[in-house]
């Protein structure tokens, strides 16, 4: 998550391997979409997985990310803007 209002989030980076940002060096600036969602999302989770929907533009952004140890510069080459985001909870949630 890029924005949490408690436990809603309505932008993150998507990336291809869960946890890249945040425990390892971010991958490439061109394998980060910087995603927005009209409405935020409740219950979510960095792990959670997700399908997202949407037009993907070239548009490079820096994104600050607060982590446990600091804070931490991601750069994106793409976004999506009112993007649909469907969470994948497991059966129970």
């Amino acid at each position: 998550p890029v924005g949490t209002d408690g436990d809603r989030t309505g932008e993150f980076l998507l990336v291809a391997s869960p946890g890249s940002c945040s425990h390892a060096q971010p991958p490439p600036a061109n394998q980060v979409v910087h995603v927005r969602a009209p409405q935020p999302l409740a219950g979510t989770a960095q792990y959670t997985p997700a399908t997202v929907r949407g037009t993907l533009r070239v548009e490079p952004h820096a994104s600050l990310v607060f982590l446990i140890d600091g804070e931490r510069e991601i750069n994106s080459t793409y976004a999506m803007h009112h993007a649909v985001v469907t969470l994948h909870l497991p059966a129970g949630r």
